[in-house]
């Protein structure tokens, strides 16, 4: 795991999740390490996730890059439930996007979950990809950081963020009971207006961005209309 150090850069550190919530939030003056490696964890709870199973949650801040390909941190949720994953192979994860609550930090998915919903439509849905035993990796985006401003629909800053936090949720060094996440399970890419842009994204760059993740299904559901001059090379667009 990396942390932020007094001076602001991140740095290894073998601990676990120990870090405070406000941690999560801090943005680092500077970012090193690999795309997916965990800046900062703690341990949490769905709390207005409905009817989800046992299950242990992580808050996390972790490496991504932004539009230009440079190093940031953004945060996000981990979640995998206790009951040992016996459908065959590997627990699958779902990678969720969010839809956008608003720009502000406050509006975070992961804030969102623990702290109570503006629009309940995701938790349902949330609580069903849990109820069937899948992972969830979902990232706030980029922007979401104390001070920071959440760039609507940028699918360059955002599709690398949603593939970086399933590698996080590989890394997640403490104890997980269902047992730690593989590195050859399915990925399926989910997200619904917003989220369906950056899902879309996430998945037209899998192969190049991280071809290690075995993506299986890349649905957008209903993204928003792309507008100006993008329009034409918007993956939210072309998944439509």
């Amino acid at each position: 795991m990396l942390v932020p150090t007094l001076s602001g850069v991140a740095v290894a550190d073998p601990g676990g999740c120990t870090a405070s919530e406000a941690d999560i939030y801090k943005p680092p003056a500077s970012v090193t390490g690999n795309p997916g490696d965990i800046l900062a964890c703690r341990p949490t709870q769905l709390t207005f996730v409905p009817n989800a199973p046992n299950l242990h949650v992580w808050k996390i801040q972790y490496v991504t890059t932004d539009a230009k390909g440079a190093k940031v941190a953004a945060s996000g949720t981990v979640a995998i439930p206790d009951a040992a994953w016996d459908k065959g192979g590997s627990r699958p994860t779902i990678n969720y996007d969010p839809f956008t609550h608003g720009s502000g930090s406050s509006c975070s998915l992961s804030k969102q979950m623990t702290t109570g919903f503006q629009d309940q439509f995701e938790a349902p849905n949330l609580s069903a990809f849990l109820g069937q035993g899948w992972a969830l990796a979902a990232t706030d985006g980029v922007g979401y950081l104390d001070g920071q401003t959440h760039l609507y629909v940028n699918g360059k800053a955002n599709g690398p963020a949603s593939l970086d936090i399933v590698r996080a949720s590989r890394k997640i060094p403490d104890q997980i009971p269902g047992g730690a996440l593989a590195a050859d399970g399915k990925v399926g890419i989910t997200g619904y207006s917003e989220g369906a842009n950056t899902s879309a994204w996430a998945a037209q760059l899998a192969a190049s961005y991280a071809p290690e993740l075995k993506v299986v299904s890349p649905p957008a559901l209903h993204p928003p209309p792309a507008r100006g001059p993008s329009a034409g090379t918007s993956a939210g667009t072309s998944a439509a």
